[in-house]
């Protein structure tokens, strides 16, 4: 239910757009050697956050300790992280390390048959070019207390990708409570365009919680399988309805769909009168890294686990609109808004950045002669 009667509208009984959308953290090697690469020491550890402002402290599960942290990384410059799973139940005296999960499990499926209620983890670097002793196997989930240790290479393109849970039988609890990370791989061809950076490159996590009716802020969960779950509540960065003040710049929107199963479908726009003025969007990139050439959207569908990047001109507003609001919108409800600031971006060392007419070239895939078989994959829903 959404009540547009004022500036901040009603938005799933929330008043929107009072909280700031949050610059997600940047992890911080804890040692790097130009042939070793980047090392780093990652804790999963239980803590709260507040979702909304008018809502109590919600618990969450975290790497790091902070809500969707961002690794960045370099082509060929391999990452390494020391995973610990220091799982603990924060609402116990001296939080003791968990023995069972903090949302309830269904035991009757392959991997928690074996394990229970433990809250058993293991990291998969989503999109990554990953070896098969770090690609995170849900079978090779390991307890609190114990640690795990995983070497990326980054041996291909620069892309966004992200890392999440992948334990047996818990992926979706894990990643639901909070188990998800940016992974930022960049190299010296995609730096060459000219993008957008630093403050006009934008991370946008895009995630769906449902909470307790009982008013104590923490996530809900069925506590029994079910093949799709879709949360009433659609957080950007962790936060519901939050909003973010822009320059009037062309801005690079890297955005991430973390949801277990919530098909979002974007638009950015304008509201005018009912209607909503629609934004034009540069699509530059998806899951594997940028495109050939830039496509025009006006809406952007994106699926579970999928990326999209893309660029924005906030600049292309009309200068009489004083502070106007751009919305960033989910099947037509707003879910994150851009306050545009009056005056126009201060130029940096004097370089604009622009779309570009061409991004990475391609060489397709070309059919051979001796190309006889024809495989056939039937895709069926359990």
């Amino acid at each position: 239910t959404t009540t547009t009667t004022t500036t901040n509208p009603t938005i799933w009984g929330l008043k929107a757009f009072v909280d700031e959308l949050p610059v997600l953290p940047v992890l911080t090697p804890a040692s790097s050697t130009q042939l070793g690469g980047d090392e780093y020491v990652v804790a999963m550890q239980e803590t709260t956050t507040q979702i909304h402002s008018s809502l109590p402290p919600t618990v969450v599960w975290t790497y790091g300790g902070q809500v969707l942290p961002v690794i960045e990384a370099w082509r060929n410059r391999p990452t390494t992280i020391h995973f610990h799973n220091d799982l603990r139940d924060i609402s116990l005296p001296h939080a003791p390390l968990r023995s069972t999960h903090f949302l309830t499990v269904d035991t009757s499926l392959d991997g928690t048959l074996a394990t229970g209620s433990t809250p058993i983890t293991v990291p998969h670097l989503h999109g990554g070019n990953t070896p098969a002793s770090s690609d995170g196997h849900p079978d090779y989930a390991f307890k609190p207390g114990e640690n795990r240790t995983f070497v990326y290479p980054n041996d291909q393109s620069a892309a966004l990708l992200w890392i999440h849970d992948h334990a047996m039988g818990l992926t979706r609890l894990n990643v639901y409570m909070g188990l998800a990370a940016v992974y930022v791989l960049r190299d010296e061809s995609e730096a060459s365009f000219g993008l957008p950076t630093n403050e006009h490159e934008l991370v946008l996590v895009l995630q769906d919680r449902t909470l307790s009716t009982d008013g104590s802020g923490d996530l809900s969960y069925p506590s029994a399988w079910q093949p799709t779950f879709r949360g009433k509540l659609t957080l950007v960065n962790g936060k519901a309805l939050p909003f973010k003040t822009v320059q009037r710049a062309l801005y690079r929107l890297r955005i991430l769909n973390g949801a277990n199963a919530k098909h979002f479908s974007l638009t950015l726009g304008t509201q005018d009168g009912a209607s909503i003025r629609e934004l034009p969007m540069s699509l530059i990139g998806r899951d594997q890294g940028l495109l050939e050439r830039p496509v025009s959207m006006q809406t952007i569908d994106i699926a579970p686990g999928q990326r999209m990047d893309i660029l924005v001109n906030f600049g292309n507003l009309s200068l009489s609109q004083s502070d106007a609001a751009v919305h960033l919108y989910s099947q037509g409800t707003p879910v994150c808004r851009f306050v545009v600031a009056s005056a126009p971006a201060s130029v940096v060392s004097g370089v604009v950045p622009r779309i570009p007419v061409l991004l990475r070239a391609f060489q397709p895939l070309a059919l051979t002669a001796n190309t006889t078989t024809t495989r056939v994959f039937p895709l069926l829903k359990l």
